[in-house]
């Protein structure tokens, strides 16, 4: 039996999770309104994760901290973020724990998004106003 390489399991999951990401930006772009039509402000936070040492290294140097989630949205005030994972993966690393523990100790609102359907659920949880309808419930870090 030949052994796979961690390098190639991590960019399989990872593909994975960056398919989950885009499904969600999709749903942002087609079911939720813009915000000057009373929807959410949002944007992705380091979409490409895997980068040079030269260019983590400049990213780290302007304030990129890591361990954040993958998307920021502000509704009604409240800071919301999502991190994005594969479905067969456990918990988030702990360097992404302890960044959601910041964000939650500081009023915002955490979810760990599985599926696109998770995510739209999630939106209809936090009032976010979407016509994109399912019944599956996130996986929600609260305090």
């Amino acid at each position: 039996m030949a052994k796979t390489r961690p390098g190639k399991r991590w960019s399989h999951q990872q593909r994975i999770e960056d398919g989950i990401q885009i499904g969600c930006v999709d749903i942002l772009e087609r079911f939720v309104p813009n915000p000057q039509e009373g929807g959410p402000a949002w944007t992705a936070i380091n979409p490409l994760p895997h980068k040079t040492k030269a260019v983590a290294g400049k990213s780290k140097a302007m304030g990129l901290r890591k361990g954040w989630p993958d998307l920021l949205m502000i509704w009604k005030g409240r800071p919301v973020l999502f991190e994005f994972k594969p479905p067969h993966v456990g918990l988030p690393p702990k360097e992404q724990r302890d960044r959601h523990d910041e964000i939650t100790m500081n009023g915002g609102v955490v979810f760990i998004i599985r599926s696109v359907e998770e995510f739209i659920e999630a939106l209809h949880t936090i009032g976010v106003p979407c016509s994109a309808r399912n019944l599956k419930a996130p996986e929600t870090v609260a305090r």
